[in-house]
């Protein structure tokens, strides 16, 4: 099993954090270690990151090593900074408000034995016909580029 890091730009997510903790908590097996990397934010992110990772998650029940770091607002710029910081074999690269198929590091895991990089299918949630097809075609481009 690969040992993976999940790398997250967080800039004014707090509507988002706890299904995102909930989700990657929840994923079996799992991953090595969780890198939140705020950039700025100015909502209650921070407060909601260092309480989750501080009083939610005892240290005699950890099972991922999470982490909070800080950089300049960019979503390149948090990415390469949660990058510096990670020691996983595989570095998987998450939007705050995305969740992750509760079999994602096992399929991470395969894929990585058969190439150098990969990605899941979109799926939006909502109701709308028209945004049922945009994720469709977003998975469509993905496969073809």
């Amino acid at each position: 099993m690969a040992k993976v890091s999940i790398i997250i730009p967080v800039l004014n997510e707090a509507d988002n954090l706890p299904l995102l903790f909930d989700n990657i908590n929840r994923l079996n097996p799992k991953p090595q270690q969780v890198i939140l990397v705020d950039g700025g934010s100015n909502d209650d992110s921070i407060a909601m990151i260092r309480s989750f990772i501080n009083e939610l998650m005892p240290d005699n029940d950890r099972k991922i090593d999470w982490q909070m770091t800080e950089s300049k607002a960019g979503r390149a710029l948090q990415m390469n900074t949660g990058a510096a910081l990670a020691t996983g074999e595989v570095l998987l690269f998450l939007h705050a408000d995305t969740q992750l198929p509760l079999h994602a590091i096992d399929s991470v895991s395969k894929a990585m034995k058969r190439a150098e990089w990969g990605r899941f299918d979109v799926q939006i949630a909502s109701r709308q016909p028209t945004l049922r097809l945009v994720s469709q075609m977003i998975n469509w481009r993905s496969r073809l580029s």
